[in-house]
C-alpha cells in the first residue's frame, strides 16, 4: 500500500492542471530534511468530461510523471466518488484546481500526524482511507461537498477535523467560497466547481 494517494478533480482545468500535478509531486517531498523522507504516492487525475485540453496536456505530462494516472469520461459529480474507490494510498488527498502547496502539506502533516482528516475549506482536504471510503464513496460530491461530508461523519463520531482558513485576499474569492459552500448543502453539488469553470 501507498503512503499518498493525491486525486486531482478536474473538469476544464487545462490551464491548470499542470500546476496541480506539480505540487502533487512538491507535497510528497515532506523535507529536506533526511529523517523525513519522501511519501511514496500515486496521482490520480479523474476528468468529468472536460470541454477543453484537459486531457491533451494530461497526456503530455504522463511521460515526465510516472505515478500519474489519467482517468477520463467521468461522469459529472462522480470524481470523487471514484478516486476513493481506485486509491491505494492509506492517506488520500483530494484537490480541484491549483492550491498551494504550503496548505496541502499542513493538511497532510496533519492526518500524517494522527488526526482523521483535515481541511482548507474550499481548497484541500485529506483523510485516512478508511474515512474515505466509509462516507465519500455513496452520494456524488465536489470538493467543497466532500468536505462537509467528513465533517458531518467527523461530528458523529464525536471528532473533529482540522480546519486551517484560507488565504482568500480577494473578496471575489471568498464569495465564489461561500457559494460553494451553500449550494451543495442544498444538493446542488453541479455547482461544486473552483473559479473559472
Amino acid at each position: 500500500m501507498l503512503d499518498l494517494s493525491v486525486i486531482l478533480l478536474l473538469y476544464n482545468r487545462e490551464g491548470d492542471v499542470a500546476t496541480m500535478v506539480r505540487s502533487a509531486v512538491a507535497v510528497t517531498n515532506r523535507q529536506a530534511d533526511t529523517s523525513r523522507p519522501s511519501l511514496s504516492h500515486e496521482a490520480l487525475a479523474l476528468d468529468e468530461h472536460s470541454r477543453d485540453n484537459t486531457l491533451s496536456v494530461l497526456s503530455m505530462l504522463a511521460p515526465k510523471f510516472p505515478t500519474l494516472h489519467a482517468i477520463p469520461g467521468l461522469a459529472p459529480g462522480t470524481a470523487v466518488r471514484r478516486g476513493v474507490e481506485r486509491a491505494r494510498g492509506r492517506v488520500l488527498m483530494l484537490v480541484d484546481h491549483a492550491a498551494a502547496v504550503t496548505d496541502a502539506r499542513w493538511c497532510l502533516e496533519q492526518v500524517l500526524g494522527g488526526k482523521c482528516a483535515a481541511a482548507v475549506p474550499g481548497e484541500v482536504l485529506v483523510v485516512g482511507r478508511k474515512l474515505a471510503l466509509r462516507c465519500l464513496t455513496r452520494r456524488r460530491a465536489g470538493l467543497v461537498r466532500a468536505q462537509q461530508i467528513v465533517r458531518r461523519a467527523l461530528r458523529a463520531r464525536v471528532e473533529r477535523m482540522a480546519t486551517r482558513s484560507p488565504d482568500l485576499p480577494h473578496i471575489s474569492d471568498r464569495a465564489r467560497l461561500l457559494v460553494r459552500q451553500r449550494l451543495t448543502r442544498f444538493g446542488l453539488t453541479r455547482f461544486d466547481r473552483p473559479r473559472g469553470t
